[in-house]
């Protein structure tokens, strides 16, 4: 009878560790899945967050392209009124237009460099405005205005970096406006245009320092060809 009660107890034990083994092994599946819930959580935050930060890239992009298109607006859209004025006040079919005359942009800087600062790509910006314009003089000719060295000015201010494909664009503009310069050096508005785009695109180097030395003499008048001296290294020269 004592034998037969020992092996009841021994068979309880047996039954109770089994029973504990099987417990020990669902708590460690239940800490595997644990852990891969927790992997996976993170996994999936670390995603979102991604996620988020591209989202934000682009709205970030979005903006600057929205701000670059509100100021090419603000170009076009004060053209076209003043070539609707131009029309009403001339009976002629065709339009003669000064560039020098025209106020494309808010005449205030602190806007203008305000807008200038909200672009991704400001350089690019001004040439199109530059390139671009609804009118062009008879000859198809670049104008280059009061409106735009404004423009320029503004835009030195910020330092813009400059992309290659860009200063390639600059370049081919500035070539234009020195042939410009070559067969009419009165016209001082385009001179300075040329000097700021050397200075704003570094462009320099790609031009005969002397024949730009000597430009600063047809464009004394303005106050900024002053900056332009000393930022395109003649200050030293002079001194």
């Amino acid at each position: 009878m004592f034998q037969s009660k020992e092996e009841e107890f021994n068979g309880r034990v047996r039954e109770f560790e089994s029973k504990e083994k099987d417990f020990e092994g669902r708590v460690r599946e239940f800490q595997s899945k644990e852990k891969d819930f927790e992997e996976a959580r993170k996994f999936e935050v670390k995603r979102l967050e991604v996620q988020m930060e591209d989202l934000k890239s682009k709205e970030n992009q979005c903006e600057g392209q929205a701000k670059e298109l509100e100021l090419i607006d603000s170009h076009y859209e004060a053209l076209i009124k003043l070539s609707e004025e131009e029309i009403e006040s001339d009976d002629q079919s065709s339009l003669t237009i000064d560039g020098r005359s025209l106020q494309l942009l808010p005449s205030d800087r602190t806007e203008i460099l305000d807008n200038l600062q909200g672009l991704s790509d400001p350089s690019k910006v001004v040439l199109d405005i530059i390139q671009n314009p609804i009118f062009r003089m008879g000859d198809n000719a670049v104008i280059i205005g009061d409106s735009h060295i404004l423009l320029l000015e503004q835009l030195m201010r910020i330092s813009p970096h400059i992309e290659p494909h860009v200063r390639e664009e600059a370049m081919k503009l500035a070539l234009h406006l020195k042939s410009n310069i070559s067969e009419n050096t009165e016209n001082s508005v385009v001179v300075v245009g040329f000097l700021l785009l050397l200075s704003i695109y570094g462009l320099a180097p790609s031009f005969d320092e002397d024949e730009v030395y000597k430009l600063f003499g047809f464009a004394a008048q303005h106050k900024i060809t002053v900056e332009l001296f000393g930022t395109l290294g003649f200050a030293d020269k002079a001194s």
